[in-house]
């Protein structure tokens, strides 16, 4: 996976490596299957699909020979499918396209994000893709080796530039859907409205489809200069709480997690933000995306997080969090006086010195 994935964004991503993609042709055409990988023995391997993104999964399995295996059928769908070898709990898996013709796959056990997928349409383009992408982040990690951090920051905006720029090039192709799937949280607003506006309508009309236009509808509810979405809820200690309730202040609506490492890491600079700026008319609210509360209030205390909290404890699926089109945490909104969004993704010394030029 590429490096710099948060928490949240790397669950959302491993959901996308065993989630379907659809588009119904007219009849069941046939594909087939045929594997090597370096590593594998005589041992199980797993090949999983789903017709949605969080949908019921279909598992089909045979025993490889030697490392060699192959499955062989029909499918009126082109889908993305995984391959899981030796065990569906694995945390070995790829992520390729079942579609008609013969599929050949190649690689290694322990690379097995770059194993080749070759023989078909999509299959061609992602292995392209993927093997520039492979050699720019082998390079990237010398840099940081190196301590060359320009260098390395240069190739990693060069890396998801590609995918732009695949998705322009491609936008037909069902690896540009899941190339601006991941991408979406990643670029402004108005470049991921205009890629979307490329794909074709069986594209749009995909479970991936679908859900980046939700995004998309999102995004734009929480644009900058816009009213901040009304919302209420109860806190940690059970008391009620409006947004509206809080107007006369700036407030910073931190989304954050107890699992979620970035987060914990960002938590200091909150923390120092708020004591610096807490009697100057700014406060906090934390919506926590955790599902085990005792977690969330050990996190809170050793934290030392004093401002309001508030979580119904269901992970990504938590309402505050979705109104806001949270995808990737740690994630915030500004929130001035009169309840407009002023700022949003506030990292790190910006927090501060943001809030210095708001609040005097």
């Amino acid at each position: 996976m590429p490096p710099q994935f948060n928490s949240i964004t790397m669950k959302l991503f491993v959901c996308c490596l065993l989630a379907g993609l659809c588009v119904q042709t007219a009849s069941a055409q046939s594909y087939t299957i045929s594997g090597k990988l370096e590593g594998l023995k005589n041992d199980t391997v797993f090949l999983v699909t789903a017709e949605k993104r969080n949908g019921p999964r279909d598992t089909a399995f045979t025993i490889a020979k030697n490392g060699a295996f192959s499955f062989k059928g029909q499918t009126k769908e082109v889908k993305m499918t995984t391959l899981m070898p030796t065990s569906l709990r694995s945390r070995k898996f790829f992520n390729f396209y079942l579609e008609p013709g013969k599929i050949k796959l190649e690689g290694d056990l322990e690379k097995m994000d770059y194993i080749r997928a070759n023989g078909t349409y999509n299959n061609d383009l992602q292995t392209q893709s993927r093997q520039k992408e492979e050699k720019q982040y082998a390079l990237m990690q010398q840099f940081r080796d190196e301590k060359k951090a320009d260098e390395a920051s240069r190739l990693y905006d060069e890396i998801w530039a590609d995918k732009r720029d695949f998705i322009r090039k491609h936008p037909k192709s069902y690896v540009s859907l899941i190339n601006l799937w991941v991408l979406q949280s990643r670029v402004p607003l108005d470049t991921t409205k205009a890629l979307f506006a490329l794909l074709p309508p069986n594209l749009k009309q995909t479970d991936y489809g679908q859900h980046i236009n939700e995004q998309l509808v999102a995004r734009e509810r929480v644009r900058i200069g816009k009213e901040a979405p009304a919302f209420e809820a109860v806190d940690v200690n059970g008391n009620k709480l409006s947004l509206a309730s809080l107007r006369g202040k700036y407030v910073l609506l931190d989304f954050w997690a107890s699992w979620c490492v970035p987060c914990r890491a960002e938590n200091p600079h909150v923390v120092a933000a708020y004591e610096q700026f807490k009697d100057k008319g700014f406060t906090v609210v934390s919506v926590s995306l955790d599902h085990d509360k005792a977690k969330w209030i050990e996190a809170i205390a050793k934290d030392q997080l004093n401002w309001t909290h508030i979580s119904e404890l269901k992970a990504s699926q938590e309402p505050v969090a979705k109104l806001y089109g949270i995808q990737a945490i740690p994630d915030n909104f500004l929130v001035a006086p009169d309840g407009r969004i002023v700022a949003a993704q506030l990292r790190g010394e910006v927090l501060k010195t943001t809030l210095a030029q708001f609040i005097k």
